[in-house]
């Protein structure tokens, strides 16, 4: 069970909204339902359900468990050299049904930053699901969703697909989207 607090979000829209827009988009994105949450018969509250991005989130999105990288801090994607403890600072393996590691991950961050030859394009496309990341990316400027790789190097996934070898950019925590920069996080009552 996710559940999301609307932190930030006082219309308890924004994520309801976002999902919805990217799977519209075939973009693999979570499902969510709104859930009154009860303990001992005390009501909590409001929350968002959210689908976890997991084993089972895979399957139904990419029809294989394969391997999901989680952006789990800041990151500019930037080549940090072939160890892979360089980036386990920014990255963390969620699961690895088929025992790559890190090789598709760095493979990736390597070629964009060191091969700029006649065939990046070519080679980028044979790696990286550039139309699912550039929908995303467009999404998340559409939608002014500052807490996002865009932005701050942040809250998506990377799914790497065995059978066709792929990365897949998968979206997450769009709670912060649709959202004035000057806004508070709290909003006040004007006192």
């Amino acid at each position: 069970v996710n559940l999301h607090n609307f932190a930030g979000d006082p219309s308890f829209l924004r994520e309801m909204l976002a999902y919805g827009l990217l799977r519209e988009q075939g973009l693999p994105a979570s499902r969510c339902a709104y859930a009154q949450v009860f303990v001992n018969d005390s009501l909590l509250g409001l929350y968002l359900l959210v689908e976890e991005v997991d084993k089972r989130f895979c399957v139904a999105h990419f029809g294989e468990k394969g391997t999901l990288y989680n952006c789990s801090d800041n990151t500019e994607l930037a080549w940090q050299g072939a160890d892979a403890s360089a980036y386990t600072d920014e990255f963390k393996i969620e699961h690895d049904a088929n025992n790559v590691g890190w090789k598709p991950l760095l493979d990736l961050i390597d070629m964009v930053a060191n091969d700029p030859g006649a065939l990046f394009r070519q080679r980028l496309t044979e790696r990286f699901d550039v139309d699912g990341y550039l929908r995303a990316m467009t999404i998340d400027a559409l939608l002014n969703n500052w807490d996002s790789y865009h932005d701050n190097g942040r809250n998506f996934n990377l799914y790497h697909h065995s059978g066709d070898g792929r990365l897949y950019w998968v979206p997450w925590d769009y709670n912060l989207c649709l959202w004035q920069r000057d806004m508070e996080l709290i909003p006040r009552d004007g006192s």
